[in-house]
């Protein structure tokens, strides 16, 4: 019977292991704001009541005490003259009484730390670290490299006496340290690579020990006996080469000193005895040595990247450890990413796949085990079985979960991850469905008849057979067919109940049938349905000829016939004929020779006519295109709606256009000669002669014999006609062209009169300067003649300026008379005038005499530019020039006065001008201007005086300088999303980025190696100068880690590179749930009618009280119920209440089902165990189910391959006999070598092997043959070959046994991949990747590495256009943890991405922000 979800009761464990009694990792102590934002340097507990406890902070001079064993903190704050104290130190000697050290001072504390006095001496030197013996006596250490201070009080602070060490250079005093084991009067001190001693209770101090050839900072002074432990924590004084980042230690109270490089500055060191012990620093660098520092090991899982400054230890397992937050060891801690996965609507034959991400926050490796289990168990897999023997520590690990549906329906099973020391249970509930086809056509054959070339619009309908899990239609291709028809829908297209629409088009390109096949490809499940479309068209089809021509010969007409017919199967209508060509027509259309009368013309199938064209000699070779419109829209034989028939006719008879025809000489006057041209042009494509001849002895020049014209030549004829006598002129010119023999006129007349005009003076030419007045005189005389009309008297061209004196006209100048012209010229600026003084004059013939003017305008002119002088500069300042020119344009030179910017205080100034300055006339000067501005100036205005000795020669041109500079300031700088839980939906917090400046600015918004679950929304935005903009950060509480999770968001400015950062955090409450026990509740096996009944336990291991929302068997058919409801009942934190189940068979069989409860508190959950009942009537006997299976594999070519065939369920009570099976498999992809023995108990296997097969018979030998166990192991190669895959199949099972048994199969396969893993899913151990603090990073990216096992590694910088500018290939790292440097020399600051590949397929892909 398939189960759905609800049937299925899953047991969930604690993700969280017990507590033990030593520690495993560190734990992150909640501090109150604002005492969490501090940065503690120093940690202490006091040793008589260990409740008691004090931290110190570097930035905020922050206090923080508990009373109860560090589970609250309270704080203060300590505060000097200069603000915040940075405090190194902080030491109590009893509850009330305690002190405290930094650069800012020594304090005192009489009440617990609530409140601290100043009780430095005036004078003393800066100091750093302290130690008391007691509440009165105790030592303070600091000054300089080369100043060592030590300060020794014997009445708690009330006076100090100071010894000071000026000799030794390489030291900078950092802690002194005393304890009761110390010999008397001795105390101990650490400077930088130096060991003082004090053997006079600290009144004189001498070196002891130099801790090696270096001299690094030694923050603190760890001592047991003779054994010394400092940590190594960079330079601070002069020194020669050697360790600068690590741990040293001495055996032998500094005689000797082992080195450990940790490739991080170290601050802090404790030590349990002379064996034991740690040192914390840098990016979560904390160690542990168990052999006097010969070896460390790094214990830092829990840290999450902190910086760590101090580490004390109160016994072997409770231990502390302060930075960037406070830390305390803790048991182990396991962690999941998911604690379900649904695979919804996975389709047949295919698989989803999800990855849970394991985490063992451990300091140790820890054996592990993952498994699958539940009814449906045989639908999901672990991609990446087997997993490691072992998980290792802190790094998350995953776990490939495959979702492969067999069945239809719902399926449910469970990932069990067991994990040991201590044992750990971790459960995943798998769910998944498979969805099923649904969607089909109404028709997968459609027909249609439509008119060739008439558009097919239709739609084809679809429907879905299911209101559920509906398919879309995604793509429809044609298969095969006409390319016309088409078959579409807008994809993705949901096939719905009520009907989704295709749509069909199409358009016949001829009569008869065409068809189309279609693919349409459904989803989400990928499958085809096949769609055929076939047209019927019907229409007519047009024949006809494409040309006809005729020849005339020396005739000027003749007829052309077009023969046309309709061979279609409909009737043809023609609805024009016309024929045209450019210029007059030489062809007309007369009409069909049937007598068709008036369009349209219909022919009918099969039907012929003839049309009949005239031809009407135009050129002699006429052409023209007939065009017949007819409604034959078939294209397969070219497109005939518009049929084309060249048409040509030729006639020998010349056309000749002889222009002009008449040739007007117009009113001569006596003795003139003019000359005519004539132009001939043979419009035909005859060649032709023609013959120029004239009886008139006035017309001379004519060409003499035939000219030849070629068809479409022209030549022209020049002749001169010379006016000897007075009177009127008509005369004649014949024209004979060959062939046909055609003769031409041309007309030839005019009239020849006596005429002569003069004017004084002919020319002038003059100048004058600007706005001086030219003043001149002319005098038209008649030179023949007793007179003559004058009817024109003009200036040509007429100036804007001038001021002429024309006499009226027209008027009559007789001889011996004459007539006055004046004109008047000047110019306001430089100008030149070139014309003419025109008179024409006329009798009964007409005359045009002129006179050349030009005229000169000079002037002193100036050009000044530009307008204006405009700066504007971006985020610095800098000094820039600009100039303004000035152009003397004029014939004088012209004085440049003086120059001046106006008001004075700008940032302009004038560079190199020197004034009175003259100017030469064609000559260019500049005056250049200096703009200077200062920051914050923003903009500034001003204006340059110019003056000179030139009419209008003062200009003043204005100064404009910005300095625009972007000021972004964010609010808040700190996110707090407070406490949620995993339940709970996204949640977003903005943050406003003000612009205070004076120029637009991009912002770029990096979230810096982005937690799991939080994200920003924006990755730049664009803000205006006064204006903001708003980021919005979101997060998942589903996706975030357990605990809390911090982030930094950078913001850079684009446009000026300036940085600023926004912290983010948020607390992920874990999941709490109630406990259902025992799981199984197993009532055993009842005859039907019988009852039985159990208790079931209902605890809450939580710390807040939880409702019951819901307890319910599923199914509900089964014959089990609860005796009595617990539904709404709350069970307080820590307690239990119990119910009672009932089982009662009526019939028999196995009566299994699932115990659900759901709870509440902020989040609902569910958990669930499972009910076990069976019901046998001892009359009838049972039957049973064996299933037998084989897994799936991926293996390379020529990879040993060995393949376990399970015996899944236990059948035992059915008294098996025997079984025989064979496993079929293609050869060419494996050969199969050797088989092994099995599990199974009281049974003997026997085999026998094939090429291609295997059979496997197994006999019982005893009671307990049946139980679950392996048949046998098959041993072989995989190889490579077409296809890549075989199945490993079952075939011809069989099985003997006492009572009846049904056999499931479930069939294995091989996948030889010879490409590379299958999916894109590495399967092995990559190795991984993350950027290291400080960021932004400055002159280095360090990039961590943790390698299951040796590795190359490249690394790739580039910068924004995609450009890399750093490679770092091939670097080789060994397994563990690695740390590559990349140098940023030469790289400005900016955004830049990190890529990072290996070897093993490890990948890593972030932006860093870069700060120089």
């Amino acid at each position: 019977m398939m189960k759905t979800l609800a049937t299925i009761l899953v047991f969930v464990a604690t993700a969280f292991c017990a507590v033990t009694s030593h520690a495993q990792r560190w734990e992150k102590v909640p501090i109150p704001a604002p005492y969490n934002t501090g940065y503690y340097l120093d940690i202490f507990f006091l040793p008589t009541d260990p409740n008691y406890g004090w931290a110190c902070d570097e930035n905020g001079g922050y206090v923080i005490r508990t009373v109860d064993g560090g589970k609250t903190w309270q704080g203060t704050q300590v505060l000097a003259a200069g603000g915040a104290c940075h405090l190194e130190y902080i030491q109590f000697l009893n509850q009330n009484v305690g002190y405290c050290s930094g650069p800012c001072g020594i304090f005192k504390s009489v009440d617990g730390g609530a409140t601290w006095q100043d009780i430095k001496p005036p004078g003393s030197p800066f100091i750093w670290g302290g130690w008391f013996r007691n509440a009165n006596e105790g030592w303070f250490t600091g000054g300089g490299c080369g100043y060592n201070a030590f300060l020794r009080t014997m009445d708690g602070g009330a006076t100090f006496q100071m010894f000071l060490d000026t000799n030794e250079k390489r030291s900078a005093l950092s802690d002194p340290y005393w304890d009761a084991t110390m010999p008397a009067n001795t105390v101990y001190a650490i400077g930088s690579g130096t060991l003082w001693r004090s053997q006079s209770d600290g009144v004189n101090w001498q070196v002891l020990a130099y801790t090696g050839t270096s001299a690094p900072w030694h923050e603190e002074l760890a001592m047991y006996g003779n054994a010394i432990c400092v940590p190594a924590g960079g330079t601070k004084c002069n020194t020669t080469p050697g360790l600068l980042e690590g741990i040293r230690f001495s055996p032998d109270l500094g005689q000797t000193w082992r080195e450990f490089d940790t490739g991080e500055q170290m601050f802090g060191s404790f030590l349990h005895d002379a064996d034991h012990g740690w040192a914390a620093g840098w990016n979560q660098s904390v160690y542990y040595t168990s052999n006097a520092g010969q070896n460390w090991q790094l214990r830092n899982c829990g840290l999450e990247g902190a910086n760590t400054d101090d580490i004390l230890f109160l016994n072997n397992n409770d231990g502390w450890v302060v930075g960037n937050g406070v830390f305390r060891t803790a048991p182990a801690l396991r962690t999941q990413s998911d604690t379900t996965f649904r695979f919804r609507g996975v389709c047949p034959d295919s698989a989803k796949r999800d990855t849970v991400m394991v985490r063992n926050i451990n300091w140790f490796a820890s054996p592990w085990s993952a498994s699958i289990t539940g009814p449906d168990a045989i639908h999901f897999r672990i991609v990446n079985a087997p997993i490691s023997a072992t998980i290792a520590s802190c790094t998350p690990q995953p776990l490939i979960i495959e979702y492969r549906p067999r069945t239809a329906g719902n399926h449910v099973a469970v990932l069990n991850i067991q994990i040991q020391n201590p044992d750990t249970t971790l459960i995943v509930l798998l769910e998944g469905d498979r969805r099923e086809p649904v969607a089909y056509p109404i028709d997968t054959l459609v027909t249609y008849t439509e008119r060739v070339g008439v558009p097919v619009n239709r739609t084809l309908m679809w429907r879905t057979s299911s209101g559920q899990n509906l398919e879309s239609i995604v793509n429809i291709t044609r298969v095969s067919g006409d390319t016309n028809i088409s078959l579409t829908v807008p994809p993705p297209a949901l096939v719905r109940p009520e009907g989704t629409l295709t749509y069909v088009a199409a358009t016949a390109r001829d009569t008869g049938w065409i068809q189309a096949k279609f693919r349409v490809r459904l989803a989400p499940c990928t499958r085809d349905t096949f769609i055929t479309v076939r047209i019927y068209g019907i229409s007519p089809i047009f024949n006809s000829i494409v040309n006809v021509s005729a020849e005339a010969k020396c005739e000027t007409r003749d007829t052309l016939r077009i023969p046309i017919s309709n061979t279609g199967n409909a009737p043809l209508t023609i609805r024009s004929m016309t024929a045209s060509n450019l210029g007059p027509q030489a062809f007309i259309v007369l009409g069909f020779v049937s007598g068709r009368f008036g369009a349209p013309w219909v022919l009918q199938p099969l039907e012929r006519d003839t049309v009949l064209v005239e031809y009407r000699s135009q050129t002699g070779n006429d052409n023209a295109t007939m065009i017949i419109e007819n409604d034959d829209l078939t294209l397969t034989r070219g497109p005939k709606s518009s049929w084309q028939v060249a048409l040509r006719g030729v006639s020998l008879r010349p056309v000749i256009t002889i222009t002009p025809r008449i040739v007007d000489l117009g009113s001569m006057c006596t003795g003139t000669q003019l000359d005519r041209t004539i132009t001939f042009k043979n419009e035909s494509q005859t060649t032709t002669a023609i013959n120029l001849t004239t009886s008139s002895p006035q017309i001379t020049g004519l060409t003499v014999g035939n000219i030849t014209l070629l068809g479409g030549q022209s030549r022209q004829v020049r002749f001169t006609y010379t006016a000897s006598r007075k009177g009127p002129v008509l005369d004649t010119i014949r024209v004979r062209i060959q062939p046909c023999d055609t003769v031409e006129t041309i007309i030839v007349r005019g009239m020849v009169e006596d005429l002569a005009i003069t004017i004084t003076p002919p020319a002038v030419l003059d100048s004058a300067d600007v706005n001086t007045v030219i003043q001149k005189r002319f005098v038209i005389r008649l030179a023949t003649g007793d007179s003559a009309t004058i009817y024109a008297i003009r200036m040509r061209p007429l100036p804007f300026a001038m001021i002429t004196g024309i006499p009226n006209v027209p008027f009559v100048l007789r001889k011996n008379d004459s007539a006055i012209v004046t004109i008047s010229w000047s110019s306001p600026v430089p100008a030149e005038y070139v014309g003419f003084l025109d008179v024409e004059a006329f009798t009964t013939c007409s005359t045009t005499v002129s006179a050349d003017v030009r005229l000169r305008a000079l002037s002193t002119d100036l050009d000044l530019g530009p307008p204006q002088l405009q700066w504007t500069q971006q985020c610095t300042s800098r000094v820039q020039r600009d100039s303004v020119y000035i152009d003397v344009k004029g014939g004088r030179p012209v004085v440049l006065t003086s120059a001046s910017i106006r008001p004075v205080g700008t940032p302009f100034r004038i560079v190199g001008l020197t004034t009175p300055l003259t100017m030469s006339p064609g000559t260019r000067h500049w005056i250049v201007v200096e703009y200077n501005p200062q920051a914050g100036m923003g903009l500034s205005t001003a204006t340059l005086d110019v003056v000179t000795d030139a009419a209008g020669g003062t200009f003043a041109v204005p100064l404009r300088g910005s300095l625009l500079v972007p000021d972004v300031i964010p609010s808040p700088t700190l996110v707090d999303f407070g406490t949620v839980e995993a339940c709970l939906p996204k949640a977003t917090s903005t943050v406003k980025l003000n612009n205070r400046g004076t120029l637009q600015t991009d912002v770029d918004v990096t979230l810096a190696n982005a937690p799991r679950g939080m994200r920003t929304l924006e990755s730049r935005v664009t803000i205006a100068p006064s204006d903001s903009a708003y980021i919005t950060i979101e997060i998942d509480p589903s996706q975030l880690s357990a605990g809390t999770t911090t982030a930094t968001i950078f913001l850079y400015d684009r446009i000026c590179g300036t940085f600023d950062t926004i912290s983010v955090t948020v607390v992920l409450a874990p999941s709490d749930r109630l406990v259902l026990t025992p799981d199984p509740l197993d009532l055993g096996t009842l005859e039907p009618m019988q009852n039985n009944s159990g208790v079931v336990t209902i605890s809450n291991p939580s710390v807040n009280a939880r409702t019951i929302v819901e307890l319910r068997v599923e199914p509900p058919t089964v014959p089990w119920r609860i005796t009595a409801s617990v539904n709404g009942q709350t069970v307080a934190a820590g307690g239990s209440l119990t119910t009672t189940l009932e089982y009662a068979p009526t019939s028999q069989g196995v009566h299994d089902a699932q115990l659900v409860l759901v709870d509440v508190d902020q989040c609902t959950t569910s958990t669930a165990i499972s009910l076990k009942g069976r019901a046998q009537d001892p009359r009838v006997p049972p039957t049973y189910t064996l299933r037998l299976h084989i897994d799936d594999y991926v293996k390379g070519p020529n990879e040993r391959i060995s393949i376990p065939v399970y015996w899944d369920t236990d059948v035992h009570d059915a008294m098996v006999d025997s079984l025989r099976t064979y496993i079929a498999f293609n050869e060419l992809n494996l050969f199969v070598d050797s088989i092994s023995a099995g599990t199974m108990q009281d049974a003997v296997v026997d085999w026998t092997m094939d090429n291609d097969s295997i059979r496997l018979l197994l006999r019982s030998t005893g009671p307990d043959c049946g139980r679950p166990g392996v048949v046998a192991v098959l041993h072989g190669v995989a190889f490579s070959a077409i296809p890549d895959s075989t199945e490993l199949a079952f075939t011809r099972t069989t099985i003997w046994a006492t009572e009846a048994v049904n056999v499931l199969i479930d069939d294995g396969s091989i996948i030889v991949d010879a490409c590379g893993p299958r999916f894109m899913i590495q399967i092995g151990a990559a190795s991984t990747f993350r950027i290291l603090p400080p960021l932004p990073a400055r002159d280095v990216i360090s990039v961590e590495a943790t390698a299951k096992h040796g590795d190359f590694v490249t690394i790739e910088i580039v910068d924004g256009l995609g450009n890399i500018v750093r490679s770092y290939n091939n670097m080789k790292i060994s397994e563990g943890a690695s740390v590559l440097q990349c140098s940023t020399d030469g790289l400005a600051s900016g955004i830049y991405g990190v890529r990072v590949t290996s070897g093993s397929s490890g990948a890593l892909t972030t932006s860093v922000p870069l700060v120089r």
